[in-house]
C-alpha cells in the first residue's frame, strides 16, 4: 500500500502564491473583540448629580459661608469677593471663631478646579472643617 507522489512535486517545489487568510481572519477578531472590551473603560465618565435631599445638620449661623456660582464669582459671608483676597478674607473671618467650619455652596456648573482652589484656600487660612451645602428640595 502506498500512495502515489508526482516527479513534478519532488523535483521542483514552487513557492505558494496565496497568502493564508485564515491566521490573518483570526488576529483581527481578537483585536476588534479586545477594542470592543477596552473601549468603554477607556472613557468612563460618571455623570454626578449633585446631592439636593436634606441630609446633614441645618446651617450655623457662625460658620463662614462661601458661595461660588457658575462663573467663578465668590461670596464669603454675604460680601462679593475677588479670588486674589480669598486667603486672606478667610483667615480673617476664621480667626474670630474657636473652631471655624467653611461652609461650601457651590453651583452645578462651578468647575471642580475652583473647588479645589477654594478648598486649598480654606486649609492654608486655617480652616479644617469643610461642609457642602445642599439644596434642600427633593428631585421631581
Amino acid at each position: 500500500m502506498g500512495f502515489n507522489v508526482s516527479a513534478q512535486r519532488i523535483g521542483h517545489a514552487q513557492p505558494m502564491a496565496e497568502i493564508n487568510m485564515i491566521p490573518l481572519i483570526d488576529v483581527m477578531l481578537v483585536l476588534v473583540v479586545i477594542f470592543l472590551v477596552t473601549a468603554p473603560l477607556l472613557n468612563r465618565a460618571e455623570d454626578i448629580d449633585l446631592p439636593r435631599e436634606h441630609a446633614g445638620s441645618e446651617l450655623e449661623a457662625d460658620a463662614v459661608h462661601v458661595v461660588i456660582d457658575a462663573q467663578q464669582r465668590l461670596r464669603l459671608n454675604g460680601r462679593d469677593l475677588a479670588w486674589e483676597e480669598l486667603e486672606d478674607a478667610l483667615r480673617l473671618a476664621a480667626g474670630a471663631q474657636a473652631s471655624p467650619e467653611l461652609q461650601l455652596q457651590a453651583d452645578r456648573l462651578t468647575p471642580y478646579e475652583s473647588i479645589a482652589r477654594l478648598i486649598a484656600a480654606a486649609r492654608s487660612a486655617g480652616l479644617r472643617q469643610v461642609a457642602f451645602v445642599m439644596d434642600p428640595r427633593p428631585l421631581r
